[in-house]
């Protein structure tokens, strides 16, 4: 790729971007929600506790319900990780997440909307996209 004067203002306006997306409350509440999930010793243990579980459900995993404890070492990942997703600070963490990517869908979205409407945008979890959609796209194109 050349760069011109015209990618110079473009890669300064991302730079302007990035600073006012930087200091926005979504960011801020996301990093404070990250640095409150990283440094609670009780969610660390809880999500200690699922990835072991999830590690041992894994090596049986392949063979189904026919290796033994199959049915446990299920239950026993899935109840970890109920209880990983219950903790408060881990159920913060996901919403200010979810909002700061909600936040940078709706961005890309629109810069590739001005560009043209046909273009079409991931935005994340389509079970909660509430958008009409464009003809003809199935559904597919969250951006719209």
């Amino acid at each position: 790729m050349i760069y011109d004067e015209n990618m110079l203002a473009v890669d300064q306006q991302i730079q302007q971007l990035l600073t006012v997306i930087s200091d926005s409350p979504f960011c801020r509440e996301y990093q404070i929600a990250r640095r409150s999930l990283q440094t609670n010793l009780e969610a660390q243990g809880l999500r200690k506790a699922f990835n072991d579980k999830k590690n041992n459900y894994e090596s049986v995993a392949a063979y189904g319900e026919y290796a033994p404890g199959f049915k446990e070492t299920r239950l026993a990942v899935m109840g970890a990780k109920r209880q990983l997703d219950l903790h408060p600070i881990v159920a913060n963490f996901r919403v200010q997440e979810t909002r700061l990517q909600g936040l940078l869908d709706e961005i890309s979205g629109t810069i590739a909307h001005k560009i043209d409407a046909a273009i079409k945008v991931d935005a994340g979890n389509p079970f909660f996209e509430t958008k009409n959609h464009h003809e003809g796209c199935g559904g597919n194109c969250h951006g719209s």
